[in-house]
């Protein structure tokens, strides 16, 4: 079957962003171009924050060199879009605030608001920041007051962190009580991670499901996601979603 889109389809799906121009961020190529012409505006007002504790020695080099690639469009995707089928974001994203740790470009934040948040509920938090959306700080210890937000979302964070217990107590201070916290984590193959070599780096920082929901004991409530390597042979991703009780 030939898929044929014609002139008049185009026409119309013009129209629709024009009136809904948040459902414009579902399109991964879209939120790349707006977020990439941003950045493009502001880079030259990059801040970085002095607070380096409980950080990997390459945390900040590493993800500022990782602005000027501007990648990994769709990767957030893996956590945001699960997201959606939890009824209460489904049905009530509009009103839930939500925080970004460690999002590097406004992309991640973008991806929210085209899955329903509004955008004055959508923070960022990372260790520098050229947009006015996303506030410089340390996941290790967050400016924000227990129990601020209904979603908290840290991709691909943990392993820049000497102490990746301490940023999941700090994920889980910041949610309040069924606050949902949905982490995406590399995990190394069996053999890296029981052989970290010059990194240093230990389990905990590419952690497998179990692993990383046991930093959160009893808080956790209902795991929605649970994702990871097929085999300890792999190097992979695991995810996990889950509310919590408090």
């Amino acid at each position: 079957m030939k898929l044929e889109i014609t002139g008049e389809d185009y026409n119309a799906i013009l129209q629709n962003f024009e009136k809904n121009p948040q459902e414009l961020f579902l399109n991964d190529y879209a939120r790349y171009v707006i977020s990439l012409r941003r950045y493009k505006e502001a880079k030259d007002q990059l801040k970085v924050t002095d607070d380096h504790d409980s950080l990997w020695v390459d945390a900040i080099e590493h993800n500022v060199r990782g602005l000027e690639s501007f990648g990994a469009v769709a990767r957030t995707n893996r956590l945001i879009r699960p997201l959606y089928a939890i009824d209460r974001v489904f049905f009530g994203a509009h009103k839930l605030k939500a925080l970004c740790v460690g999002p590097r470009t406004e992309m991640e934040l973008f991806s929210l608001v085209g899955q329903g948040f509004h955008p004055k509920n959508v923070k960022g938090l990372d260790l520098f920041s050229y947009s006015p959306w996303i506030e410089v700080g340390n996941m290790h210890n967050m400016p924000y007051a227990d129990n601020s937000f209904d979603v908290l979302i840290a991709g691909c964070v943990l392993a820049y962190s000497s102490d990746p217990d301490q940023a999941c107590r700090e994920f889980l201070r910041v949610v309040g009580d069924r606050g949902i916290i949905a982490i995406g984590a590399t995990v190394l193959d069996k053999k890296s991670r029981e052989n970290p070599g010059q990194t240093g780096r230990t389990s905990k920082h590419y952690p497998r499901a179990d692993e990383l929901l046991a930093v959160f004991g009893n808080a956790v409530r209902n795991v929605y996601v649970r994702h990871e390597s097929e085999s300890d042979d792999e190097e992979g991703r695991t995810i996990v979603i889950f509310d919590v009780r408090k």
